[in-house]
């Protein structure tokens, strides 16, 4: 896949069949949308043109505490791009000054002078444009005049819900873990470098990599205790990870702390990824440190079960 991050980096396709949206979560409703590009695209002997935005345009147009946090890091969604076949990757830095533009002129600028289009493959409640007053109806129109065709794809669902970042979110919030990854149809991940932290877990025979965010505004599931897998450079384990406040350790604070099973490498300074399978648990107060050890080998205990049939399945 060629990953273009801007329009002036972009290098000309030949009359490409594209499509357009942030893709916050590369999810199964996004996924139709690709496939059917990809379908598209063999039928007219082309190449596929996903066009996305960075930042989210959200982030830039929201007032501050109204921005939503993300479901993927830009090198994940990159990433998932290129597992699901995507040729070509267009990354357009999303700003005020770009988001002004008038429908008519992103068809006319992007689309047909810039991109020349062959087919636009479009989701059915996408925006675009100026106060997002683009539409699938409005390529519709234009079709005609600048010669290309129109798809537009309709919401897939998942148990009679159609499929959104915005239900993806609520999920994570609550904790909702096994449906949030329902949703996206892999399992949520975050991804980060592991750094020092105070070697409490160590002591409990629990020793924890604590997790650095590569990107801040990533959402993190709702605080407490997961089954996780983690990827790192030479190999993927499982795991059980710790979300929150720490309540039990005075002066500790916020952290995102993982252990891994079976395994006692040095990995400081590595980055880590981490894909979340299961909630196990609330974070508890426990009054002293034998009580947590032992809510932690219980823990152990249910997460080893819990992969066992995750492993059957």
């Amino acid at each position: 896949m060629r990953v273009f991050r801007s329009i002036i980096e972009y290098r000309e396709v030949n009359k490409p069949v594209v499509t357009i949206g942030t893709f916050d979560g590369v999810h199964l409703g996004h996924k139709q949308v690709l496939n059917q590009l990809k379908s598209v695209a063999r039928q007219l002997k082309k190449e596929t043109l996903v066009i996305t935005f960075w930042p989210h345009p959200r982030q830039v147009l929201s007032k501050e505490n109204d921005r939503p946090r993300l479901l993927n890091t830009l090198d994940i969604k990159i990433k998932l791009f290129r597992e699901l076949g995507i040729d070509n990757l267009l990354i357009i830095p999303f700003d005020k000054e770009f988001s002004s533009q008038k429908p008519e002129q992103f068809i006319e600028q992007l689309i047909v002078s810039h991109i020349k289009a062959s087919a636009v493959v479009i989701g059915y409640d996408h925006r675009f444009g100026k106060n997002r007053s683009g539409s699938f109806l409005f390529l519709k129109e234009k079709a005609a005049e600048f010669n290309y065709q129109v798809f537009e794809i309709s919401a897939f669902q998942v148990g009679g819900l159609s499929v959104s970042s915005t239900k993806i979110r609520s999920a994570l919030k609550e904790g909702k873990i096994q449906k949030a990854n329902e949703y996206l149809g892999y399992a949520y991940s975050v991804e980060g470098i592991v750094v020092r932290g105070i070697k409490l877990g160590a002591k409990l025979k629990f020793p924890t990599a604590n997790i650095q965010l590569s990107n801040e505004d990533i959402l993190l599931p709702k605080d407490g205790v997961y089954v996780v897998e983690v990827i790192l450079k030479d190999g993927r384990y499982f795991g059980m990870l710790n979300n929150g406040i720490n309540p039990s350790i005075e002066g500790k604070g916020r952290s995102v702390e993982v252990y891994i099973f079976d395994f006692e490498e040095d990995i400081y300074n590595q980055h880590i990824q981490i894909a979340f399978h299961k909630r196990l648990r609330d974070e508890l107060y426990f009054s002293n440190l034998n009580d947590l050890r032992s809510q932690m080998q219980q823990d152990k205990k249910d997460a080893l079960k819990f992969i066992g049939q995750m492993m059957k399945s």
